[in-house]
């Protein structure tokens, strides 16, 4: 799957993101974000985090491209340091429960709260303190921000923003196709639908010929460049920003599948540079799929997952639900008629296996002998925590729904698989007679809004007669699903002949197989 290819964010550690928003992003109205101001390197700040926060995202960047930052300590509101981290020459000795990998950066910083399923990694409410240190002259951290979420479960999305950068048209008009766009979806939804998880918006754009040239073939001492770049393409707002390059390279490796810049990275700031992910077209042309795991794959690095076992077989992640291949275990072992190297110090996806994690989307290299690939339930809620994913309305809301103070009318509420949705209110105009008004319309984030009509001049079975329809605008009929909670919602009306209002709705039914599940 990411074969030979597939090197992470790691490699990119040791040398190493009131602002525009793209128009086309999702809003931000369920995070809180706050600026934070006069932050010095190698000095705390402060962040005070509420009792309604489940999730926090901290960045900031140093004022010289070319400084190193490394956030070196963490304090939690009791006063426990749950993260430290220390310079031990060559390497970075990491110490506590929140992360096994160093939060730092060629001229970014970011961490994110949760990162896996330790107590010590929950968010707490009360004040953070937290340092970074650079190796830059001057100590001023800028554009220092905290991103609170509010809503990390039910049903969430990603929009998703792709730059083809490939210098054969050919390939480019196949990945510009309205073929790969489809199966990308397909794809990308197979691996994280289980969680409630699932692609937004998907933009697949083709760059002009003066990007093709500087960035076609990219090494990673490039990456900052292309980010901003595509951060003015795109805007610098809550989507992920992907650059499709023919090939990827560093000094230590050449033919890289994919990359990240940051365990995590930094995003939803124009002045980030370490603030998207590239794929390399050549490493799976034509195979949709590969493409898709390694899209997800670098995704999820930029929102700080790691892999579940590292190529030494020495290391792992910090995830209870996902499996370790270990060096003393698994080396030299067979899968799938293929021997493995015994004594090479090293493990491989088929001495691993599926019991040893080879399976798994965060194995550190793939093959598609594994596939499907999964998610494990911990992956998934540290995506969830991350501000890029949003609170949408899913499958999951199409069911009836009504008031329990007011029983007699209710809702049949329909969730389409291309975006829209249809509400039906079975109820009654003011004279008392039964009244149906239906609503169609799309899903915007957590809610249903629609324009609704009502139709009159219809009989009862073989009395019917088309003709004698006629179809009224009625007004606009919206449902927000609760972010928290798929049993309840709130719906709200305007009508010129009926005026406006809102109610509380609860879910009456489930159906089938997309049965509330928060």
């Amino acid at each position: 799957m990411f074969r030979p290819f597939i090197r992470t964010a790691l490699l990119l550690l040791s040398v190493a993101t009131a602002h525009s928003i793209w128009a086309q992003s999702a809003t931000m109205d369920d995070l809180r974000i706050v600026e934070i101001q006069n932050v010095q390197f190698g000095q705390e700040f402060t962040v005070d985090v509420l009792s309604s926060d489940r999730s926090m995202y901290i960045t900031g960047r140093t004022v010289a491209a070319d400084a190193e930052v490394l956030v070196d300590r963490i304090v939690d509101p009791t006063g426990k340091v749950i993260y430290s981290a220390a310079i031990n020459g060559d390497s970075i000795d990491v110490t506590g429960n929140v992360s096994k990998d160093a939060f730092g950066n060629l001229a970014d910083f970011a961490v994110l709260l949760p990162s896996n399923n330790h107590p010590d990694s929950q968010l707490k409410a009360g004040k953070y303190k937290i340092r970074a240190i650079s190796n830059g002259g001057d100590t001023r951290a800028m554009d220092v921000r905290a991103v609170f979420k509010q809503h990390v479960n039910g049903s969430q999305a990603i929009d998703i923003n792709i730059l083809v950068l490939d210098r054969s048209a050919n390939t480019r008009q196949r990945s510009l196709s309205d073929s790969f766009k489809t199966g990308l979806v397909s794809e990308i939804s197979r691996l994280m639908r289980p969680h409630q998880l699932r692609p937004g918006k998907l933009n697949i754009q083709e760059a002009d010929q003066s990007l093709l040239a500087s960035f076609a073939d990219t090494n990673e001492d490039e990456i900052p460049a292309l980010c901003q770049r595509l951060g003015q393409d795109f805007g610098s707002g809550r989507a992920l920003n992907i650059g499709l390059v023919e090939t990827i390279s560093s000094s230590q490796v050449s033919g890289i599948a994919g990359v990240s810049p940051g365990l995590p990275a930094t995003v939803m700031h124009e002045n980030y540079r370490n603030s998207c992910v590239l794929m390399s077209e050549r490493a799976y042309g034509g195979d949709i799929a590969g493409h898709a795991a390694n899209l997800v794959h670098e995704m999820s690095h930029l929102m700080s997952i790691p892999h579940t076992t590292e190529e030494s077989g020495e290391k792992h992640d910090s995830f209870s639900d996902t499996l370790e291949c270990a060096l003393r275990d698994f080396d030299g072992r067979s899968n799938l008629g293929v021997d493995g190297r015994a004594g090479d110090k090293a493990v491989d996806d088929f001495e691993c296996g599926r019991d040893g994690g080879a399976s798994n989307y965060m194995f550190y290299s793939g093959v598609a002998d594994f596939m499907p690939f999964n998610m494990s339930a911990q992956q998934a809620t540290v995506l969830k925590a991350h501000p890029l994913f949003y609170p949408v309305a899913s499958a999951n809301a199409s069911a009836s729904w009504y008031n329990p103070e007011q029983s007699g009318h209710g809702l049949s509420v329909e969730v389409l698989n291309d975006g829209r949705a249809v509400i039906y209110w079975y109820t009654f105009d003011q004279a008392g007679a039964p009244l149906w008004i239906v609503g169609t319309g799309k899903v915007v984030g957590p809610a249903i809004e629609t324009q609704a009509i009502t139709v009159s001049g219809g009989e009862f079975g073989t009395a019917f007669n088309a003709n004698n329809i006629t179809r009224s605008n009625w007004g606009s009929l919206d449902l927000a699903l609760d972010p928290e909670d798929c049993s309840k919602a709130t719906l709200s009306w305007s009508s010129s002949s009926m005026g406006s209002g809102s109610m509380p709705m609860t879910r009456l039914s489930n159906l089938a197989e997309v049965s509330c599940k928060n």
